[in-house]
């Protein structure tokens, strides 16, 4: 497992840091790039209770399986564990577990894949985005 950005895991247990590679802060075009490589991406959104982040999205279109925490707009457009896999912060180990079986079961995480990406490919590109910002401003004549 590779993990990039700020040194927010500097209390990890030892015992579970042997099968992970810390990195540093990336650009998001690499961020972007690594993300199209993955199978999964894990995503930490903790300011978005009522949004998402790009990371969501963006990991979803590049190919991999995107397990995020919870927001209000992400439960109202994904099912847990048919579209995406939520982080239960009360039973991490359940989610680890998941995230598990999502690696080692190539037919469950296509299955998560092509659902999660059926459901962003019109409406959450940063084209789809564009237009729903021009259609609010309300451009006629400009």
């Amino acid at each position: 497992m590779l993990i990039h950005g700020a040194n927010w895991w500097g209390g990890a247990e030892a015992s579970r840091m042997d099968c992970i590679t810390l990195g540093p802060v990336i650009d998001p075009e690499l961020c972007i790039r690594k993300m199209g490589r993955a199978e999964i991406v894990v995503n930490m959104q903790p300011a978005f209770t009522f949004g998402s982040h790009e990371r969501v999205f963006n990991s979803i279109l590049n190919g991999a399986v995107c397990v995020s925490n919870r927001s209000k707009y992400l439960e109202s457009i994904f099912e847990d564990q048919k579209d995406i896999l939520f982080i239960d912060f009360d039973h991490l180990d359940q989610t680890v577990d998941k995230m598990k079986e999502i690696l080692e079961n190539p037919t469950l995480r296509e299955q998560i894949r092509k659902n999660a990406y059926r459901i962003v490919q019109n409406k959450d590109t940063w084209k789809s985005r564009f237009y729903q910002i021009v259609s609010l401003a309300d451009c006629a004549g400009v």
